[in-house]
């Protein structure tokens, strides 16, 4: 991703534009600019990005004084991290439906085989290897959910403590300059300044709904651990 202001004299200034091509006055007064890649993502689940949490968690253009597009780097960020979290999360709830399922397939299993002591039924020997094998693989296919569920939440988790957010940064750069009043007095005005304390409540958001996520992974494979213990047991 890159995020970029630029300056003139005293001034930060928009983007430069074609001024034939007929557009929105507002759409090329925003002093702040991002161009990103995004990689694992196809059209539709960018579309669902951009239309969605993006949209709902942008401020509204009106709202602002001066123009504004109400969307910056950090919750663009964290938009996307909530995206990721959210597609790894119906893996989780199929996780949990699928566990259910074993638990009723086992605990018929094992009712059948307690019926058929002391020679237990063939069929029904092979069935319980069979949820076994089920319940091994769910829990491989789960120890790399909770890899990906970590990063998400230590990625949030290093936005919001040890990240220097842009506006500090430009800041810091700007005292280095000479008669530079006029340029840190103006980047209160830019998105980035003005949305820091909601970009940061939305990045702790994320970051906790991603350690939740990683919690009831851990509780789905201690339960899968315990089901796999009594079919060994058994």
């Amino acid at each position: 991703m890159v995020h970029h202001i630029r300056a003139e004299g005293d001034v930060f200034v928009p983007a430069k534009r074609d001024i034939s091509v007929p557009t929105d006055k507002k759409a090329g007064d925003n002093k702040e600019h991002m161009f990103a890649f995004i990689y694992g993502l196809d059209g539709s689940e960018i579309w669902k990005l951009l239309t969605g949490l993006v949209k709902r968690w942008q401020d509204i253009v009106g709202d602002h004084a001066d123009p504004s597009t109400g969307i910056t780097p950090r919750l663009f960020v964290a938009a996307l991290l909530s995206h990721y979290g959210s597609i790894i999360s119906k893996r989780i709830r199929d996780a949990y439906v699928n566990v259910n399922i074993c638990d009723s397939d086992l605990q018929t299993a094992m009712d059948i085989l307690e019926e058929e002591l002391p020679e237990p039924c063939h069929d029904q020997t092979i069935q319980i290897r069979k949820i076994n094998k089920s319940l091994i693989d769910m829990n491989v296919k789960l120890t790399g959910t909770r890899s990906t569920m970590h990063y998400l939440a230590a990625s949030a988790d290093v936005l919001v403590n040890n990240i220097t957010p842009f506006e500090m940064y430009v800041k810091t750069r700007l005292a280095e300059w000479p008669n530079s009043k006029k340029l840190i007095k103006a980047l209160r005005k830019l998105d980035s300044y003005r949305e820091k304390i909601r970009d940061h409540d939305k990045l702790v958001m994320v970051r906790k709904d991603m350690l939740q996520h990683k919690t009831d992974i851990e509780a789905l494979q201690q339960h899968i651990n315990i089901n796999v213990g009594m079919v060994s047991y058994d």
